[in-house]
């Protein structure tokens, strides 16, 4: 349950920084667009809107459901992993109650 909640924290911030993005981080947020657009479209996917002209292609309607899947997935196993260390690191702990070998 901890990761769905780590998972849905990654991926409201990483939708408001997209969505309210301040000058300094619109870069950032731009390539996390365009960077996976761009590998996607590398192995033939239509991941671009056509377009008249100069300047950068809007993403298709297709691009858009394919960057909110990636970010997603990748979102969800960053949350995974780091629940999985946590864990860890509890069930390590020296002197945890949960640690303790009970005296018979």
């Amino acid at each position: 349950m901890r990761s769905c909640s780590l998972f849905a924290a990654l991926a409201f911030a990483h939708a408001g920084g997209v969505l309210l993005s301040p000058e300094a981080l619109a870069p950032f947020f731009a390539g996390s667009i365009y960077l996976p657009l761009t590998l996607m479209k590398f192995i033939g996917l239509p991941v671009y809107a056509a377009t008249e002209g100069w300047g950068w292609a809007s993403p298709s309607r297709f691009g858009w459901v394919a960057i909110i899947v990636f970010w997603g997935l990748v979102w969800w196993a960053v949350a995974r992993l780091v629940a999985k260390v946590l864990r860890r690191w509890r069930r390590a702990r020296p002197g945890d109650m949960n640690n303790r070998k009970h005296a018979t």
